[in-house]
C-alpha cells in the first residue's frame, strides 16, 4: 500500500489507480476488525469523492489525502495478515487501465 502512494506521488500512476488499488488492496485483506475498516474508509473516501468527480485530479490538493491515507497505512503494518496483503497487492496497479 505504501508503494501505491508512493508511485502515486512520483506521478508513476494514475489517482484513480491509485483509488483503485487501495479499494482492491482492502478487498484482499478481508479485514474483520469493524473499527479498522471504518477508518480505513474514513482515509478512503476523500479519494474515492475526488476520483468519482468526473474532473481533473488537482495533484497538490489530492496529496494531502493521499499522505493522510499513507500515514494511515504506516499503522497497519503491524495488523496481523498485513504483509500478506502487501505481497499480494504487488502489481495491483498494472491490471487498471488509465
Amino acid at each position: 500500500m505504501l508503494r501505491e502512494v508512493e508511485e502515486y506521488r512520483q506521478g508513476a500512476i494514475s489517482f484513480a489507480n491509485l483509488v483503485n488499488d487501495l479499494q482492491a488492496l482492502l478487498d484482499a485483506a478481508e479485514f474483520k476488525d469493524p473499527a479498522l475498516v471504518h477508518t480505513w474508509y474514513d482515509h478512503w473516501t476523500p479519494l474515492e469523492v475526488r476520483n468519482a468527480a468526473g474532473v481533473p485530479v488537482d495533484r497538490e490538493k489530492a496529496l494531502s489525502e493521499v499522505e493522510a491515507m499513507s500515514q494511515f497505512s504506516v499503522g497497519l503494518h503491524h495488523h496481523p495478515g498485513v504483509q500478506s496483503l502487501l505481497t499480494r497487492g504487488q502489481g495491483l496497479h498494472r491490471a487498471h487501465a488509465d
